[in-house]
């Protein structure tokens, strides 16, 4: 008989890391290995309880065995000694019946030998048995021996099973935590995903709003840059400028703001830029109106100018920041009075 000693593996679940799919099968591994162990231990034991079973059946077959044998001593040794008197008596009661109940003499030694040879037969009758109820005792003792091993056999498989369901206890409940640890990673992962997916959203509303509040504000430029354009046409109109009419339309409000040395200058620098097109825009630069000042230094000038929040398409705005700033030129930067034109006079 082989005594099932199995030690299972054990497997712990990573502390502050990430279980896997592959961890939750290995546990899973550990505790079907367990549960099998277990059962093969359960089913050892209960194997042993059932040899001890038989070696208890067997003891007790031959301790009737051994009752029924003393039974059948008492039994021959009582036989032996009634069938010696009734031997003895067989001669009757009669007071002329001579020794042993021999009425000749001449008898007697036969009748000695007789009763000799029936009580030896009696007494290997009786030894036999005794031998059986020996031979019985004996067998008797070997089975309380080998019983007395199979108790300890199951004393011993009893506590390979503890220790086995002790085992698949501790394996289910590194099942239980690898599960719930995995639980909480896809809680913790769905809570990421969602967080992840709203920050996405706001983001893209984010996105969106900006981009609508682009297009509102291209639309308002859009609308505001039409207007300056039909103010200047206007105001171009109400200057007797036609489109061809060249830059003498606008003489008299270059003798207004430039001083007389540079107003031929000035309308052959007007003439080189815009061609007297108060509405002219340089498809490169952006350079824009009479003397194509460029639209990111225009409110700064047009300010210093003293004509703040001008259009850059308004003939007069246009002329008059132009005329100061070929003043600042000459006074403060002591250039040549045209240095920031790409045309000169």
């Amino acid at each position: 008989m082989v005594v099932l000693m199995v030690m299972l593996g054990s497997f712990a679940v990573p502390a502050l890391a990430d279980v896997t799919r592959s961890d939750i099968r290995a546990v899973e591994g550990f505790a079907a290995e367990a549960a099998a162990t277990l059962r093969a231990a359960e089913a050892e034991l209960a194997a042993a309880e059932r040899r001890l079973a038989r070696i208890e059946e067997s003891l007790d077959s031959v301790g009737e065995r051994l009752g029924s044998q003393e039974v059948e001593i008492t039994a021959g040794r009582s036989e032996a000694r009634e069938r010696i008197a009734r031997m003895y008596m067989s001669a009757g009661g009669s007071e002329r019946v001579g020794l042993l109940g021999v009425q000749r003499i001449a008898d007697i030694p036969a009748h000695t030998a007789y009763l000799a040879a029936l009580a030896e037969q009696d007494r290997e009758f009786v030894n036999g048995l005794a031998s059986s109820r020996d031979d019985l005792v004996r067998l008797q003792g070997l089975i309380e021996e080998s019983m007395g091993e199979q108790h300890g056999v199951i004393t011993g498989l009893a506590e390979v099973v503890e220790d086995r369901r002790a085992d698949l206890l501790l394996a289910q409940g590194d099942v239980a935590a690898a599960e719930a640890q995995w639980q909480r990673q896809e809680e913790d992962r769905r809570a990421r995903e969602e967080a992840e997916r709203l920050r996405l959203q706001q983001e893209e509303e984010r996105r969106q709003a900006e981009e609508q509040r682009r297009q509102e504000e291209e639309e308002l430029r859009q609308q505001e840059a039409l207007a300056a354009l039909q103010a200047a046409a206007a105001a171009a109109s109400a200057a007797g400028w036609t489109p061809g009419a060249g830059v003498e339309p606008w003489r008299p409000l270059v003798e207004k703001y430039f001083p007389e040395r540079l107003v031929e200058e000035a309308l052959r620098v007007m003439s080189c830029e815009s061609l007297g097109n108060p509405l002219a825009i340089n498809r490169y630069s952006a350079a824009s109106g009479l003397f194509q000042h460029l639209p990111y230094y225009w409110p700064s000038r047009a300010e210093n100018a003293g004509w703040p929040g001008a259009d850059i398409f308004d003939p007069e705005a246009n002329i008059a920041v132009s005329a100061w700033l070929v003043k600042m030129t000459e006074e403060v930067e002591g250039r040549e009075s045209w240095g920031h034109w790409s045309c000169k006079p």
